[in-house]
């Protein structure tokens, strides 16, 4: 994977704070540079397996309208800027999300299929899944339980 030299983000792990001056994969592990566009992205942190994007949120609850209006900006910008289409959302960590951000998932989910490409969900707490299958977006979206078995359900 080849790194892009402009791409310098700080991310938390564990509690740390790494970055630039501690490239070792090792510290990354699960995350790591991802080798898509990661520019301006404040409200996602990116990473790769194979072709598949998997995109995680650094906020635990989703619900400040400004910081929604920049998550839909940062992920419509994968597929629009990035030309990326297949994308894992992982919600681990997400403990509430409001409506609008539901709408952001829901544009997302058009803009993949306008290219012929895919989206899936996983690990979604309990509470998230019920808004889902409440407001029918389970038949909508492929919801995975796990990281592992969405990135599987990609591969078939």
């Amino acid at each position: 994977m080849k790194i892009r030299q402009s791409v310098y983000f700080f991310i938390r792990l564990n509690g740390l704070k790494l970055g630039p001056q501690s490239l070792s994969p090792s510290h990354f592990f699960p995350y790591h540079y991802c080798s898509f566009h990661m520019s301006n992205k404040r409200r996602i942190i990116l990473s790769d397996e194979g072709a598949i994007c998997v995109v995680r949120f650094v906020d635990k609850k989703i619900v400040d309208s400004a910081s929604i209006e920049q998550l839909g900006e940062e992920l419509n910008s994968l597929v629009l800027v990035d030309k990326i289409s297949v994308i894992l959302l992982n919600f681990e960590g997400v403990e509430f999300m409001s409506s609008a951000a539901l709408n952001k998932m829901i544009s997302l989910n058009g803009k993949l299929k306008a290219v012929q490409g895919r989206l899936k969900l996983c690990n979604l707490r309990a509470e998230i899944k019920e808004v889902f299958t409440i407001t029918r977006l389970d038949r909508v979206f492929d919801i995975r339980k796990t990281e592992a078995d969405a990135i599987a359900a990609f591969k078939l």
